[in-house]
């Protein structure tokens, strides 16, 4: 158990029965931080974090960046998850950090995050993988949830238009979807919220 349960567990046990917790043996790791690096707590939680599965992405919520992205987003009242088990309760005014690593790599000026977007997502939210390389600091947030609006729109869009394709053309809509988006984008065409407007913009691919 780690010290959260622990402490629970001493709760639980002291309402049944307060004498008798008083005999209990609670057994105790202590870590001298003497000469310790700045980043010790980070390696610590990550080396004796052996009790569930972990994903690379859970260890984001120890990166003071993205505790500060997330008071940003609040004071623009967006909510903004980046712990496991926090729930995006606000779709229209809500992200999580898987989406807004997928829209800052595939509205990135580098073909390369574009690239890393649809073959490797998860390595966008992966400490040890191509997360450095999105999570830029600084990052404006009004600016990264404009784009976040735009992305859906143009993920939507290609989403459908390509539904109504054949052959060659849905394929191309499926697999090519994330560069379909890159140029819409990027080329700040982002009248694609109607069918006429998206064929329009559609030049661009």
């Amino acid at each position: 158990m780690n010290g959260a349960q622990t402490t629970g567990s001493i709760a639980k046990a002291y309402i049944k029965d307060a004498k008798t917790i008083r005999k209990a043996y609670v057994q105790l790791k202590i870590i001298s931080l003497e000469n310790a690096p700045i980043d010790i707590a980070n390696k610590i939680t990550t080396a004796t974090n052996t009790q569930n599965k972990v994903e690379a992405k859970d260890f984001l919520a120890l990166d003071p960046l993205q505790e500060s992205l997330a008071e940003a987003f609040k004071k623009i009242n967006i909510q903004y998850c980046y712990r496991r088990g926090e729930k995006n309760r606000r779709f229209i005014k809500g992200l999580d950090v898987q989406e807004l690593a997928t829209v800052l790599a595939v509205a990135s000026s580098n073909i390369v995050n574009v690239v890393v977007a649809k073959r490797n997502i998860g390595s966008l939210t992966d400490p040890n993988g191509h997360y450095q390389k999105i999570f830029i600091q600084p990052i404006d947030v009004k600016k990264a949830w404009d784009m976040v609006s735009k992305w859906r729109c143009a993920s939507k869009a290609v989403e459908v238009f390509g539904s109504k394709l054949a052959a060659r053309d849905a394929q191309l809509a499926v697999h090519g979807n994330r560069f379909i988006e890159h140029m819409l984008l990027v080329t700040g065409k982002n009248n694609f919220d109607s069918e006429e407007g998206f064929k329009s913009s559609r030049t661009t691919w």
